[in-house]
C-alpha cells in the first residue's frame, strides 16, 4: 500500500484533533487491511465475494488474526501444548482457543 492510500484511508477517521478517533480504530484497521488485499479466492454459494470489511468482519476470529498477520508480519498466534492455533503470544496465560 502507498502512503496516499494510507492518508486517504485515515483521513475518513479522523476527528478534530486530526487523530485516529479512539471509536472509529477497529474500522481504520478493517479499512486498511482491504486496501491491503489484492486478490483472493473467498466464495459463498459458487460466487466471488468481494473484500469489504463487511465480509472481514464474519471471519472466525483466528482466521481474522492470521489473515492479520501475513499482511502485517506481526506474530498474533501460536500453536498451544495440544497443537491448537490460538490467539496470542506463547507465553501469553490468557490466550484462548478459538
Amino acid at each position: 500500500m502507498i502512503v496516499n492510500d494510507q492518508r486517504e484511508i485515515e483521513g475518513k477517521f479522523k476527528g478534530s484533533d486530526n487523530k485516529v478517533e479512539e471509536s472509529k480504530i477497529q474500522d481504520y484497521s478493517l479499512a486498511l487491511m482491504v486496501k491491503s488485499i489484492k486478490s483472493w479466492n473467498f466464495t459463498k454459494d459458487g460466487q466471488d465475494l468481494e473484500i469489504t470489511s463487511e465480509i472481514l468482519q464474519q471471519f472466525p476470529s483466528i482466521d481474522f488474526l492470521v489473515l492479520n498477520e501475513a499482511i502485517t508480519g506481526k506474530k498474533l498466534t501460536h500453536k498451544n501444548d495440544e497443537g491448537d492455533l490460538v490467539a496470542g503470544a506463547p507465553d501469553d496465560s490468557d490466550s484462548k482457543k478459538k
